[in-house]
């Protein structure tokens, strides 16, 4: 199906925040098979709105629409929902109780106000919201399905995945069918490896090569469309080949999980325990683990040492470490992967230190250097450098990622 994504309020048109779930839902429609052919973001502004839900209605097979169904004044989408699909707004009594509910539920009071969220157009498919008030709704424009979803990423990708995704497969009637394979790489510019991949593709019209680009990591998809299922998988079992044979070095998952859902899933089958100790990271690759269910199956722990004398007292880094070459240099860090394994008798110790910026730096150490360490039992290396651009949080997230990829490739 050929789907159109809209996303709604001020707030991502004038960058107050950005809009990163549209990305993730072209993404996964993508991998099922669907065409994303158009994202686009408007404000809070009724008019705008209509008229563009009349423009997607003349395009699009279907349309996803997330953001504008809170209770506030300038949540308008259902008002303009209504208005383009000509009809009126009414009140569902099922999703007002569900509201409810919910809010007495988690014992927050309810506000009259809440009252409008479950006032929706006439002839809506509820699409019921377990973990948020605003339920979402499937509304049919011009005789085009539209799916209308909180804009709250956590709500909208629950409603997404256990909702819209199944009613997208009953209502696509393309005598086309779609399979697709997707690589998630680490280490390789975008660039790079659209030059590397440049020839996969061909000239097939039925196969169609994307990169997402989601720092800092970029995703590789192969998408082919055939008569049936089974004639799209096989289309794309030799370009597939070829994908992997090219960037097989950069990519850590082929089945959509994040890096530290690998790294978790390897530690995991291999009995194997890891700690960490953290220095420019700042507790960012124990929080990247810890978001995984299920870590403590494999996470033991992690020690964030800025300070020099926490370095010597918690990890037992050596004075003379730190004076003779500085505690941002591969001495520090091997000293610091091999103390925090000692100090938690895990299998693998994992270091970070370097200068995020954006002070700090030296001509002989710039910002952006960075050493990671991994220590197991048969020995300990160092990897580093200065990263070659990125601002604080940047030169923090590649170096969290450089750092569990290593232990990834390490075990």
């Amino acid at each position: 199906m050929k789907i159109e994504l809209v996303a709604t309020g001020d707030e991502i048109i004038t960058g107050s925040i950005t809009d990163t779930n549209s990305g993730e839902i072209a993404a996964r429609l993508t991998a099922m098979g669907h065409e994303v052919v158009r994202i686009i973001a408007i404000g809070d502004d009724l008019a705008g709105i209509v008229g563009l839900l009349e423009e997607c209605a003349t395009r699009a097979d279907a349309v996803i629409c997330a953001g504008g169904l809170g209770p506030t004044s300038d949540d308008l989408t259902t008002e303009a929902a209504a208005r383009a699909a000509g009809v009126e707004l009414m009140l569902y009594e099922d999703a007002w109780e569900a509201i409810k509910e919910r809010f007495a539920r988690v014992n927050l009071p309810l506000a009259p106000t809440n009252k409008k969220q479950a006032i929706l157009p006439a002839g809506s498919d509820i699409l019921p919201n377990p973990i948020g008030t605003a339920p979402g709704y499937l509304l049919h424009i011009e005789g085009k399905p539209f799916f209308f979803a909180p804009g709250v990423p956590r709500e909208l990708f629950l409603m997404f995945n256990e909702q819209i995704l199944p009613m997208l497969s009953k209502l696509d009637t393309s005598p086309m069918a779609h399979a697709s394979r997707s690589w998630r790489t680490f280490g390789y510019t975008e660039s790079g490896l659209g030059d590397l991949l440049k020839d996969v593709a061909g000239t097939d019209d039925n196969l169609r090569l994307s990169f997402r680009a989601s720092f800092p990591e970029i995703r590789v998809t192969l998408t082919a469309g055939g008569k049936n299922k089974a004639e799209a998988q096989a289309m794309l079992d030799k370009p597939a080949r070829q994908v992997e044979d090219k960037i097989a070095q950069w990519t850590f998952s082929r089945d959509g999980s994040s890096l530290p859902e690998v790294v978790g899933d390897m530690l995991r089958k291999k009995g194997l325990k890891l700690a960490v100790a953290e220095s420019c990271t700042g507790g960012l690759i124990g929080r990247m683990i810890t978001d995984v269910a299920g870590s403590s199956d494999y996470f033991a722990g992690g020690v964030v040492a800025y300070l020099n004398n926490l370095k010597m007292k918690l990890l037992n880094v050596p004075e003379s470490i730190l004076r003779e070459h500085g505690a941002v240099s591969e001495e520090c860090a091997a000293a610091m992967a091999e103390g925090v394994r000692a100090a938690t008798g895990v299998d693998v110790g994992l270091a970070v230190t370097g200068i995020a910026g954006p002070t700090g730096g030296a001509p002989e150490k710039p910002v952006g250097t960075v050493y990671i360490a991994c220590s197991t039992k048969t020995g300990t290396e160092v990897r580093g450098g200065a990263w070659p651009r990125g601002d604080r949080e940047q030169i923090r997230l590649l170096s969290a990622y450089a750092a569990l990829d290593m232990v990834r490739k390490t075990i």
